[in-house]
């Protein structure tokens, strides 16, 4: 007889990563048919036609880079150049990716390091324009709820789910409603490491 009931489902009003908070890489897309648009001419200056001078500033100390856009159904979007590469479904240069915080906030001080934080951003970025956002809620049989939480992205599901099972939680004693299949694939009795 089961113990505890897990619930998981698609959450719709997920905010997006870069509007949570401080600390967050602020992700532009140059199409007009995106959420955060911005047009390109808002780079340039308008007297040398060139990158604006704090923009040039940032993209060559790794605050600042240019983005590709990957979509054959779902999205993807990557450091320009580093992504899929499509001559029908890739834009070469399609967003832009700013640190729009004082340097000194982020953790990352290196230009390699600083890459590497922004691709995870853009990683976290992508499960949410993707839709791939999530809410559990962990209840015993009686319903009396031991934890729930929603505005999960992407595969940290997994790991909020973990980190929230009673301890003697087991797949023997544990009923598991996920209509839409987001665990399928995944086993959250087992500890995993936060990607």
């Amino acid at each position: 007889m089961s113990k505890y009931h897990l619930t998981v489902q698609h959450d719709p009003d997920t905010d997006c990563p870069c509007e949570d908070g401080d600390g967050r890489w602020q992700i532009y897309s140059f199409s007009t048919r995106h959420n955060r648009f911005k047009h390109p001419d808002e780079l340039i200056d308008d007297e040398t036609g060139e990158i604006k001078a704090e923009i040039k500033a940032k993209l060559e100390s790794g605050l600042a880079f240019f983005l590709s856009y990957y979509e054959h159904g779902l999205c993807r979007w990557s450091l320009a150049g580093t992504g899929p590469q499509c001559q029908w479904d890739t834009v070469s240069k399609a967003g832009i990716a700013i640190w729009e915080e004082d340097e000194d906030n982020i953790g990352a001080k290196t230009y390699v390091d600083r890459e590497k934080d922004c691709k995870i951003a853009l990683e976290e970025y992508t499960e949410w324009t993707n839709g791939n956002c999530y809410y559990y809620k962990i209840t015993t049989k009686k319903g009396k709820v031991i934890d729930s939480c929603g505005s999960i992205i992407g595969d940290y599901i997994e790991q909020a789910i973990y980190d929230s099972l009673p301890d003697d939680a087991t797949k023997d004693n544990t009923e598991i409603d996920d209509k839409l299949g987001i665990l399928s694939y995944r086993d959250v009795f087992t500890a995993k490491t936060p990607a």
